[in-house]
């Protein structure tokens, strides 16, 4: 796919001084003024003591493959004084490269906790299967789901001062939906054999609605799949957040190869992946621009950090180049 080239224009003044605004060819850019740009908010005092910061950053090198993430809060969460609810992971676990990203449901009211538990508990069991002789393609994803699902149970049961009701379990306990009320999230796992003469990757979605795409500078952008839609082909951003059962067709595995020296794979959440949609929009032009080839961790938060009219969702973003 060939997407679209942006209009982009920087923002000169204010504390975004710098950013990119991306509008539609030919469309004015100037949705929002300097002046209009909302100031950075504190997080309110109910959920400050469990947020965590506003971005986060991580890179991961082995062998020739780099994998680095950037995680913003976005502008409504900003707005609104709300943590931000996305979170990330990165784990180098001998020849492969764990990454984790989820995305907390926004009506659940510690939902930043709980997509901070999923990539904590997710890591752990693909690194422990890999440790146990698994190969990526081997993975059991049922038992991951199983073992985030249990430690979001144990989390909200915590919070809630009552028992956790686990996977089998027979005891009285908070059903999932009351968890997931409280808790719940997405969950994106990306395993990448960095070893691999040619770089090899398995993306496992336990829930929800993230997105990924290869870059390629020459080709464009080619879509690996997203859950937004329904069995209608109708788009949707409806959901099962875990720890609830997140319906039939999960896990979803899509497996493929990163080609050195060209190509990129990207894995976000839908802050980012309903602005790039099937790859063709000027969002997606942007991005294949700025991250086609390997940056440094704080040019990838530059890069997801842009503007763009409606678009004001926490953003999450994990890049594997190979070399």
């Amino acid at each position: 796919m060939r997407p679209a080239a942006p209009q982009i224009t920087t923002v000169g003044t204010g504390d975004r001084a710098g950013t990119d605004r991306i509008a539609t060819p030919g469309a004015a850019a100037d949705h929002a003024t300097d002046d209009a740009l909302p100031h950075r908010r504190a997080v309110n005092e109910r959920q400050a003591a469990t947020s965590g910061p506003a971005v986060a950053l991580d890179i991961v090198e082995h062998h020739g493959v780099t994998a680095a993430y950037a995680s913003l809060r976005g502008l409504a969460h900003e707005d609104f004084g709300r943590p931000r609810q996305d979170a990330a992971g990165l784990l180098r676990a001998g020849r492969h490269i764990i990454a984790t990203v989820a995305d907390g449901a926004s009506q659940a009211r510690l939902s930043h906790i709980g997509a901070s538990v999923v990539c904590r508990s997710a890591t752990a069991a693909v690194r422990d299967q890999l440790r146990g002789g698994a190969t990526p393609e081997s993975l059991d994803w049922q038992a991951v789901t199983a073992v985030t699902r249990d430690a979001l149970r144990r989390q909200a049961a915590r919070l809630l001062g009552a028992p956790a009701r686990e996977t089998g379990a027979s005891h009285p306990g908070p059903d999932d939906s009351t968890y997931a009320a409280l808790l719940g999230t997405t969950a994106e796992v990306l395993v990448v054999d960095a070893e691999a003469e040619t770089p090899t990757f398995v993306r496992a979605t336990l829930a929800g609605d993230g997105y990924a795409f290869l870059l390629d500078a020459d080709h464009g952008v080619l879509p690996l799949g997203t859950t937004k839609g329904d069995e209608s082909g109708l788009a949707t951003s409806a959901i099962r957040p875990l720890p609830a059962d997140p319906g039939a067709g999960y896990p979803r595995i899509v497996a493929g190869t990163i080609g050195r020296g060209g190509q990129a794979l990207m894995l976000t959440t839908d802050g980012i992946g309903d602005d790039m949609a099937d790859g063709s929009t000027p969002t997606a032009g942007y991005l294949l621009r700025r991250l086609s080839r390997p940056v440094a961790p704080h040019e990838l938060l530059r890069a997801a950090s842009y503007l763009k009219f409606q678009s004001h969702d926490d953003r999450t973003v994990v890049m594997v180049w190979a070399q």
